[in-house]
């Protein structure tokens, strides 16, 4: 018996169709835990047609797991995760109007090894990483330390002045891209 997580696929891409793999290998039994989105993919009515028991287990442990997978292919765009940090009345400051630390250590280690680990990238704003000296980086311990593409919307392009070139955000990606999303004709 095979267990997958995802509807075996019958297409070739990268690889073969795991479909022809398992009806080579003659498999008995296949039991899916989520249905695959790309309608290429029919891999179930492949393996019954192959007189391959296949049943379909869907669980929701199983369907989150595969969830970017799912968001492009179900709805055609990119999934996209949202962390903000607030106060117990909403605010992103504190009380002395800092907003670096707001959260507990356990949600930033959270942070770090979940959701900016599984990033294509990170969105934030010029305001965030002038105010924050932010560096957006993923920090798993302090030996470490990668690095993912960070997208900065910066209206007027205000990054690229003078007295902001030693920001952390600057030093801390050399293994990735640093992006400024502007507007060119700010100011006419």
């Amino acid at each position: 018996t095979l267990y997958v997580t995802l509807e075996p696929c019958s297409h070739f891409g990268n690889t073969p169709p795991c479909t022809d793999l398992i009806i080579k290998h003659r498999l008995k039994k296949v039991v899916i835990g989520s249905k695959d989105f790309d309608k290429r993919v029919n891999g179930i009515e492949i393996l019954r047609k192959a007189n391959i028991d296949t049943s379909i287990q869907f669980q929701d442990e199983i369907t989150n797991l595969n969830r970017v997978f799912n968001t492009n292919k179900e709805k055609n765009r990119s999934f996209i995760a949202l962390k903000m940090a607030t106060s117990f009345d909403g605010k992103i400051k504190d009380s002395f109007g800092n907003s670096k630390w707001i959260s507990g250590k356990a949600s930033r280690d959270f942070v770090h090894k979940n959701l900016r680990m599984s990033a294509d990238a990170i969105l934030t704003t010029a305001k965030t990483v002038i105010e924050d000296d932010a560096s957006f980086n993923i920090r798993l311990s302090e030996d470490n330390i990668l690095d993912k593409d960070v997208f900065v919307l910066d209206r007027n392009f205000s990054l690229l002045e003078d007295q902001y070139k030693q920001l952390k955000l600057f030093s801390c990606h050399p293994n990735s891209s640093i992006l400024l999303i502007g507007d060119l004709n700010f100011g006419n």
